[in-house]
């Protein structure tokens, strides 16, 4: 059924945002709250009250709103050849993995900092796991073409490259795409299904830490940009079944990955 929806969904979706719907990166977080420990959820609560809607995609409504406090690499992975995050010493870049670990410094030590302030590092740490687990928003070392927004190729039919007919599609709406289905799904509808799907692999999708976590979708996005590259032809079945899984699973890691760290920050 949910393989139905998202061929709906890629149809008939014309117009998508950079970035996992609101209703994904609810049901991230819901899912989430299911996974703590009774110490982490309490914390959570006490922040974040028990409704989720006003704490997703803060960053963007920042940034919807006028707000330039910080660039758009905020919201990108950026990796070397073997899938680990590129930092310099003293550098002011600001990305995912950088900003990630300033949000933990601060939930760690929450008794040091106002309520407002853990709020607003909850928020940013639920909105850029969501962002790293997104394989658009990593930008690898030797793919160039993952700092761009390129276009590749899919045939209208199955015969492949006997095909007549292509559909052009984004790189950067690739994945949104796929987390569409349907529109109307709520966030707690989608944690529902996220949660029949996750079937007990907790421990296997937050086995290690944050390093670990992004060397994995470090290698999944590099396995699709092997592929997926500028005017390239993707066979068809590849962009309606395997992309469409493997997004999925990278919305339930997300989730399973954020309340690992939060059961850590709290305890």
């Amino acid at each position: 059924m949910k393989k139905i929806f998202i061929l709906l969904a890629l149809v008939f979706t014309t117009s998508i945002a950079n970035a996992w719907y609101d209703n994904c990166h609810e049901g991230i977080v819901i899912l989430a709250t299911e996974h703590l420990s009774p110490k982490a959820k309490s914390a959570v609560d006490n922040y974040l009250g028990d409704s989720y809607k006003d704490d997703i995609k803060y960053l963007y409504k920042l940034e919807k709103a006028g707000d330039a406090t910080h660039t758009e690499e905020i919201h990108y992975l950026h990796l070397n050849k073997k899938f680990k995050p590129i930092t310099k010493k003293n550098s002011s870049k600001n990305d995912a993995y950088a900003a990630i670990n300033k949000q933990l410094e601060v939930i760690k030590a929450h008794n040091k900092y106002s309520k407002a302030e853990v709020t607003t590092a909850l928020r940013t740490l639920i909105d850029l796991m969501c962002d790293i687990h997104d394989l658009a928003h990593i930008r690898i070392k030797g793919y160039p073409h993952s700092y761009d927004d390129f276009i590749y190729l899919v045939p209208k039919s199955e015969y492949g490259k006997a095909a007549k007919k292509y559909w052009k599609v984004k790189w950067s709406k690739t994945w949104n795409r796929f987390g569409n289905y349907p529109a109307g799904f709520s966030g707690a509808f989608r944690a529902y299904d996220m949660k029949l799907c996750l079937d007990g692999r907790f421990e296997q999708f937050t086995k290690g830490g944050l390093l670990d976590w992004i060397a994995d979708n470090g290698a999944m996005a590099a396995s699709y940009l092997d592929i997926c590259a500028p005017e390239e032809i993707v066979p068809f079945m590849v962009q309606r079944q395997n992309m469409e899984d493997d997004n999925y699973d990278m919305m339930i890691k997300a989730s399973c990955r954020l309340a690992k760290l939060l059961n850590e920050a709290f305890k």
